[in-house]
């Protein structure tokens, strides 16, 4: 495979420089906050955040207080689960470092 370099490695380094970073994005609490209002959403208890990155999506929609729904066999996580269940998916969770989503689901459609 090839090294891709994201965002956040770029704002590592810089910061490693002595540059000021600040970062806006999954799984930023702000990103989150932002998204909510936008949909005019007072309430993080009454939205759903739905992701297939478990260091970003659901950790994210944790962090802000937000329910999640996982989505693996379409995802990014798809070659780290054989069978869809509640084990499997707090297992992996647990091995990302990350709290377990509320809900898990193969795929849309």
């Amino acid at each position: 495979g090839a090294l891709l370099y994201m965002p956040g490695k770029y704002a590592e380094y810089y910061e490693s420089l002595g540059g000021p970073v600040v970062l806006f994005g999954k799984p930023g609490a702000a990103h989150f906050a932002a998204a909510l209002q936008a949909a005019g959403v007072s309430d993080p208890t009454r939205a759903l955040h739905v992701g297939d990155s478990l260091a970003h999506d659901i950790l994210g929609a944790a962090t802000a207080g937000l329910d999640s729904l996982f989505v693996v066999e379409t995802g990014i996580h798809a070659s780290d689960i054989d069978a869809l269940t509640s084990d499997a998916v707090t297992r992996l969770a647990s091995e990302e470092g990350v709290p377990a989503p509320t809900f898990a689901i193969s795929k849309f459609g």
